[in-house]
């Protein structure tokens, strides 16, 4: 992980409930797009491995995790974020401007995908 984080295309936000316990964390990733002309360095961010231990649960600190997410996103002009994300967690994303994009696939237990436009 390391060296992913290192190379850039990976941002890792944490949150702590002590000095030294994480409370929760989420994970982007910068997706490069094909370079055109006059956008050489295009890309999007796919949101992943989002997680708040259950004791920190509904304190506020998945919202606050999912909004520097958001602002990191968007210090990177990424165009847009994409995240699969749990049944119980939809709401989160919602609030936080996300909409769906999809159609929920009969075959999986996944939520269809939900996106969020940074431009």
């Amino acid at each position: 992980m390391s060296g992913a984080l290192s190379e850039g295309r990976w941002t890792a936000i944490v949150a702590e409930s002590s000095p030294t316990r994480l409370a929760g964390c989420m994970f982007l990733q910068s997706v490069a797009k094909v370079p055109t002309p006059d956008e050489p360095n295009r890309a999007w961010g796919y949101v992943t491995s989002c997680y708040v231990v259950p004791e920190e649960r509904n304190r506020g600190i998945g919202a606050k995790l999912l909004d520097a997410l958001i602002a990191t996103a968007r210090d990177h002009d990424l165009e847009f974020l994409i995240v699969w994300p749990s049944e119980d967690s939809v709401s989160l994303y919602e609030r936080a401007g996300f909409r769906s994009i999809g159609e929920r696939a009969e075959v999986t237990r996944d939520e269809p995908p939900l996106q969020l436009a940074l431009t």
